[in-house]
């Protein structure tokens, strides 16, 4: 993702590719992956035809979906760091993506994995979202980022048997918890923020998350609770299944895990070389 500043406090996104789109030819899309113009942002309108595709690979048949497309728009203006808005409006129509890349794990549900034990060596996942600020004004406002890169094989010294690289997150960009659809006159504000910036496209180069969790009940902004509680992005995953979630291992197999995992072990699985002992999941 490249972005610059523009004026005191907006930012500009430019380039992006999501890890959907770089998929895309080894799943037969090269048709979608050739219409993508990565010199431009994945919601700018030439690349409305090719992000707008719905894509079977990634979409699950046990979400009960009423469209294969999510309506995204981001007005100008919307805060998405502290003190920093966009520029202008962004908005654009995703083909829809059932899953999702967790990039680490965040600080609200270290607090309830890794209590009493010992917190991870590094809490950064397999797929941490690669950024490039090349504007000075942006980076200077950002505290001076650091620049990451996908992982090599050899970086997850946790193994790739144990560590995540792709979640079942579905629903996507309506809000759900505990099984059930959020309406607008439910929560208003949950529900406005999840079309926003709920992530549920293949082309959305944000279609990553900390896992920071939630309640019991799907709401808070972190907790104990990552599967099947909520589909926002950061809750954690999410599936229509009974029970348990979807995941890809680093290793390429198919797992499902069962909301019942312990807290710790799934923060193992997302961090690469955190050093957690994981077991049987």
């Amino acid at each position: 993702v490249s972005a610059k500043l523009v004026g005191k406090n907006h930012v500009d996104v430019g380039s992006a590719v999501s890890w959907g789109t770089e998929l895309l030819p080894h799943l037969d899309h090269m048709n979608v992956y050739n219409k993508y113009n990565s010199n431009v942002a994945a919601f700018d309108e030439e690349n409305a035809e090719a992000v707008g595709m719905p894509i079977p690979s990634y979409l699950c048949p046990s979400h009960p979906r009423g469209s294969y497309q999510n309506e995204f728009s981001m007005p100008k203006g919307t805060l998405v760091y502290p003190m920093l808005a966009t520029a202008k409006e962004y908005r654009t129509k995703y083909g829809a993506s059932d899953y999702i890349q967790i990039s680490g794990v965040a600080s609200e549900f270290r607090k309830y994995a890794y209590r009493e034990r010992v917190e991870p060596k590094e809490k950064i996942g397999a797929m941490d979202q690669l950024l490039i600020v090349p504007d000075e004004g942006l980076r200077t406002f950002l505290g001076n980022p650091r620049v990451t890169r996908n992982s090599r094989i050899d970086d997850i010294t946790d193994g790739t048997a144990n560590t995540l690289l792709i979640c079942e997150n579905a629903g996507r960009n309506e809000l759900w918890r505990r099984g059930k659809k959020i309406s607008a006159e439910v929560d208003a504000e949950g529900a406005a923020r999840q079309r926003m910036t709920g992530g549920g496209g293949w082309g959305d180069p944000f279609n990553q998350s900390w896992l920071n969790g939630r309640n019991s009940d799907g709401t808070g902004m972190g907790g104990p609770c990552a599967i099947n509680c909520s589909n926002e992005p950061d809750a954690g995953l999410y599936g229509f299944h009974d029970k348990m979630a979807m995941v890809v291992m680093a290793d390429g197999s198919a797992r499902s895990l069962n909301e019942s995992l312990d807290s710790y072990v799934l923060g193992g699985l997302v961090t690469k070389r955190g050093g957690e002992t994981v077991d049987s999941f």
